[in-house]
């Protein structure tokens, strides 16, 4: 009987739930600078970041998913219309990007879509990194991209492969939670 559960406690351990955004553990994280906002999970925590044009990124209570938003204002973006912000993007233009940056880069899918009702180019990838450990694991990341006036905005949702398809719907969530424009704060 011991066994059994020894073996039922690795299991339940080994197989825990996902994330989820149940209407009790939503926070909401705003920003007026860049007039966007998302909901994500209680629980996740707001992280200080090196990189110059990420505004916000969170993570995971257990560290292994991480969501971030890129923001670039450049006025000569405000003359570009959505629809051709996006005529940028291409497969073959995300791979060069890339494939250049990140070890074993292989990119999974790329297509048009939208992101607040504007039009966007958006990827998923996996590439080579490594964890705290230093131990080589295999990233997934999901990337969506849009240009709203002179603002282009970046998602980026990642973590280790596996885990990543594991909670691919919470990072989902969170990205079509994500809203722009300054209406938001009349």
């Amino acid at each position: 009987m011991s066994r059994l559960l020894s073996i039922l406690s690795a299991i339940i351990f080994v197989t825990a739930p996902a994330y989820c955004l149940g209407e009790e553990g939503i926070e909401v994280y705003s920003n007026t600078e860049y007039q966007f906002r998302f909901t994500y999970p209680a629980g996740w925590t707001i992280e200080q970041t090196d990189y110059e044009e990420t505004v916000i990124e969170i993570k995971s209570p257990d560290r292994k998913l991480t969501f971030n938003v890129g923001a670039v204002r450049d006025i000569a973006l405000k003359k570009v219309k959505p629809e051709d912000f996006i005529k940028r993007f291409s497969k073959d233009r995300v791979t060069e990007m890339y494939e250049k940056e990140f070890v074993d880069f292989k990119l999974l899918e790329a297509r048009q879509t939208t992101l607040c009702s504007q039009p966007a180019y958006y990827w998923i990838c996996t590439f080579t990194s490594f964890d705290s450990e230093k131990k080589q694991v295999t990233m997934k990341s999901m990337t969506i991209t849009a240009n709203r006036s002179e603002i282009q905005y970046s998602l980026t949702a990642a973590g280790v492969s596996g885990y990543f398809d594991k909670n691919r719907s919470v990072l989902e969530s969170i990205i079509d939670s994500f809203t722009t424009g300054a209406t938001l704060w009349k």
